[in-house]
């Protein structure tokens, strides 16, 4: 069901305006599918598509000219099953699956961008490694909407992703970061200043921007960059009320072997958290830089409330109306 509108719009650079077709389908809550087929056949007659035709389960069959058909099975969303007169063949991943996703290069509405920010009697050690983290509510930082790129897109969840878990008790708060990325990207302390258009030179190593606001109180913010040793370099983000003197924050790589990146665990001595009732909400973002060895600048980031747009001149401003929402369990 749907309804087919027909416009002009742009062409080609340096071409005249051309005509599009776009269909447009009501999304009820059981959600809508939209198949397109490109038919790269056209001069082979016998195998042009003649009919295409959608199932239940995430079925699609075609029927090409010579009465031949071909079929694809979706499964959960991120992998397919491609079956033709010369067999079957499998197209996918193992990714996580998510049941609900934004359109690409909208920002995630409101209802998403809520996670959990879990209460502890015993406070996790905070030394580079998830031990003592409560994880039953992780954050995700997987998908194309939550990129800021530079200049190349998002290359995928299979080469830049993260998820963190936020805890607190009546000291502090407490954040494990794992990110997964194939290489590391550190700073040295011999490492010459990049003196890049006033932005502070952390921002292009691995590490993260952390920001939170308790209630009417003025937003925190930090940024973390990975260190030699395990060790970090915590500065206060400019506009904020952050005290680098009250982080502490490790890292170690990942130990294991067919996954690269690293663990960041960031302890904030924060007492204002704790005088809050069950329930309540605080604003809370998390941002993860993209350094790769091959480049000066930073690639993109990740950000988890999905805030949009470039990273390029950026710094490490983030407006709190960006924000997400984390919520006291």
């Amino acid at each position: 069901a749907g309804e087919l509108v027909r416009a002009t719009g742009p062409g080609l650079p340096h071409q005249e305006p051309r005509q599009f077709v776009t269909r447009q389908t009501p999304i009820d809550r059981n959600g809508s599918r939209q198949v397109t087929v490109l038919d790269f056949a056209s001069t082979d007659a016998a195998r042009r598509v003649k009919e295409v035709r959608i199932g239940g389960e995430g079925v699609i069959r075609l029927t090409l000219e010579n009465g031949s058909t071909e079929g694809v099975q979706l499964e959960g969303g991120r992998t397919a099953q491609v079956t033709t007169e010369a067999g079957s063949v499998e197209l996918g991943g193992t990714l996580p699956v998510h049941p609900t996703r934004t359109p690409l290069f909208e920002t995630r509405p409101p209802w998403e961008t809520h996670g959990s920010a879990i209460a502890v009697l015993d406070p996790p050690v905070a030394d580079g490694t998830p031990l003592g983290f409560e994880v039953d509510d992780p954050l995700t930082l997987d998908d194309e909407h939550q990129y800021r790129r530079s200049e190349e897109p998002w290359d995928g969840a299979g080469q830049f992703r993260a998820e963190a878990y936020v805890n607190y008790d009546a000291d502090a708060l407490y954040l494990c970061a794992l990110v997964f990325k194939p290489d590391l990207v550190v700073r040295h302390p011999d490492d010459a200043p990049l003196d890049l258009d006033n932005e502070p030179d952390d921002i292009h190593v691995d590490g993260v921007q952390l920001y939170y606001q308790v209630e009417e109180r003025e937003p925190q913010g930090f940024l973390i960059a990975l260190a030699d040793g395990g060790t970090t370099k915590v500065h206060r983000v400019s506009g904020t009320a952050g005290d680098p003197a009250a982080v502490n924050a490790r890292w170690t790589p990942l130990p294991d072997a067919d996954e690269t990146g690293y663990c960041l665990t960031v302890k904030i001595l924060e007492t204002a958290i704790d005088q809050l009732p069950p329930a309540t909400r605080i604003r809370f973002d998390l941002l993860v830089n993209e350094a790769r060895s091959d480049r000066t600048r930073r690639a993109g980031q990740l950000v988890w409330s999905g805030a949009g747009g470039w990273v390029y001149l950026r710094g490490d401003r983030h407006s709190v109306s960006e924000y997400g929402w984390l919520q006291l369990t």
